[in-house]
């Protein structure tokens, strides 16, 4: 994007598909509003603003299972139980489809089609998080894109600050959180 690109951004958003440490970077060189938008659920608008970059991250998909514990980069312990690695732009019914084929679920939201990353950013609300707390609190790890363009992993062995701020609070690029499941239980409609 050239210089004069850059000032003749329309009222809309300019979106770019993929997340790019540099679109961080020139976003902060030329002091232009960043956005990041997933899947656009936000009812406030905070997915788009005029005359700003905005970086779509709703194609950041994907799932892979821990079913014997996870172990957080740079701790030297592994955390038990199941879990899973999610992209942050892997939606609900992915995950439930995915975990359900697992045996397991995750504290989620009702909307099928809202992300996990800004449901996480955004606290979790769950109609589980009475029994297993807010999604936000499930949290085992993210790897996120701080403002400065550096890829950091945040977890409670390391960038503990932002890892305690990153749950329910939102923050621009996670690209990958690691979230406890919990066992379904039969259940018996009558």
């Amino acid at each position: 994007m050239s210089r004069r690109e850059l000032t003749l951004v329309s009222y809309l958003p300019r979106y770019l598909p993929l997340v790019r440490v540099a679109n961080v970077r020139l976003a902060r060189k030329h002091n232009i509003r960043l956005i990041v938008k997933n899947s656009g659920h936000d009812y406030i608008g905070r997915s788009s603003a005029p005359n700003s970059l905005s970086i779509w991250v709703h194609r950041m998909k994907g799932i892979s299972a821990h079913p014997e514990g996870f172990r957080p980069a740079g701790c030297n312990l592994t955390i038990e139980g199941h879990a899973i690695t999610a992209a942050a732009g892997t939606q609900m019914l992915e995950t439930y489809r995915a975990t359900g084929l697992m045996g397991r679920t995750v504290v989620g939201g009702n909307g099928r089609t809202v992300a996990l990353g800004g449901f996480i950013t955004g606290g979790g609300h769950s109609i589980l998080a009475p029994h297993f707390g807010m999604a936000a609190d499930q949290v085992l790890e993210l790897e996120l894109v701080t403002p400065g363009g550096e890829i950091l992993k945040a977890n409670e062995c390391q960038n503990t600050d932002l890892f305690w701020a990153m749950r329910g609070v939102s923050f621009p690029l996670i690209r990958i959180s690691d979230q406890r499941s919990v066992s379904l239980g039969r259940l018996a409609l009558t």
